[in-house]
């Protein structure tokens, strides 16, 4: 017997360094990164009818719900969203997108998706556009949540059709889908390198500096430097950093650690630099911004460091009179 309702974490990551290190011909930029999985995360449930998703909806936490009922050709889908931010969905968002293509991959493998009618709940605690792989989490979680329904029924896709899936909604859902909770990742993201290291219970901090940036923005004001000024932008030793993670050398992940976008985007932001000299000041052994931003993590050795750094760093943006910000406390998934 089937259950009423299944669940799935949808969790956010961090770049501990990333790099842009071309163009393809497609228009897509290579990449240099190593990605983890955290705590933070949304919650993704699927309910097969509506009085269990009126169960769902009456538990969940946040005030802003919203929903949006799709037709497939072989499936009817309603997802709402319950929100700290006040998100509208429509077809472009990556849940949609998640559905569509596993769906035109289970035609393609010559499956027949046994159900006529889903409803899909989303709790959405990661920010939204802030360098946190939201959307991509959201988007691997579905994969793996409609796929465990094949699975149930022994004609399930396999990782490597998931992938594939995965790679066509965006760059970072292949690390998001795989089970790998830190991976060394290059291509456009889809190469992953599931890396082990032994990692100490460090504490993060995320802080989300209210700041509007666009990836677009940022890839666009790449494609317009010259070679030269692409070569000026400090870039990270991918082998080095590792290294100095696996010995917890915490000078040496500084010196060997970078986020290429952080020095795209302080023409527009200068701040940006500012940001992780402060966060290094509060006494974080590593800071950086992740993803294209413009959310960044400090990394401390326990909660206890961690809660001074918060503190310090505190009293920093209340001498900036900084506004909108937020901070959010979480750990390292591996």
């Amino acid at each position: 017997m089937r259950n009423d309702m299944l669940s799935l974490a949808s969790n956010a990551k961090i770049n501990w360094f990333l790099d842009i290190t071309g163009r393809r011909q497609d228009g897509y930029h290579t990449l240099s990164t190593l990605m983890q999985k955290i705590s933070l995360a949304d919650d993704l449930y699927l309910a097969f009818t509506n009085d269990k998703l009126r169960e769902i909806l009456g538990s969940t936490p946040f005030a802003h719900v919203d929903t949006l009922r799709v037709t497939f050709p072989s499936l009817t889908l309603q997802l709402s969203l319950d929100s700290i931010q006040k998100l509208v969905l429509d077809e472009n968002n990556t849940i949609i997108k998640a559905v569509r293509l596993f769906l035109d991959a289970c035609d393609r493998a010559g499956i027949v998706f046994p159900y006529s009618e889903l409803y899909l709940h989303l709790v959405k605690r990661i920010p939204v556009q802030g360098g946190l792989g939201g959307g991509s989490a959201d988007a691997a979680a579905v994969l793996r949540i409609l796929n465990s329904l094949l699975e149930a029924e022994n004609k399930a896709l396999t990782e490597l059709d998931l992938a594939a899936v995965a790679l066509q909604i965006g760059a970072d859902v292949p690390f998001c889908l795989h089970r790998a909770p830190l991976g060394y990742c290059t291509g456009i993201g889809e190469i992953i390198e599931a890396v082990e290291i032994p990692q100490k219970d460090y504490s993060l901090m995320l802080f989300l500096p209210g700041l509007q940036v666009s990836t677009a923005l940022a890839f666009g004001h790449y494609d317009s430097m010259t070679r030269e000024q692409r070569e000026a932008i400090p870039r990270s030793d991918s082998e080095a950093f590792l290294d100095a993670l696996r010995e917890a050398d915490f000078a040496a992940l500084c010196k060997n650690g970078v986020n290429g976008f952080t020095y795209l985007m302080a023409d527009l932001h200068p701040e940006l630099l500012e940001i992780r000299s402060q966060l290094l000041e509060s006494g974080a052994v590593y800071a950086a911004m992740s993803g294209s931003g413009p959310t960044f993590f400090a990394v401390y050795e326990s909660d206890l460091a961690r809660e001074r750094g918060e503190q310090l760093f505190a009293e920093y943006l209340r001498s900036r009179d900084w506004q909108g910000y937020s901070t959010v406390m979480c750990k390292l998934i591996g």
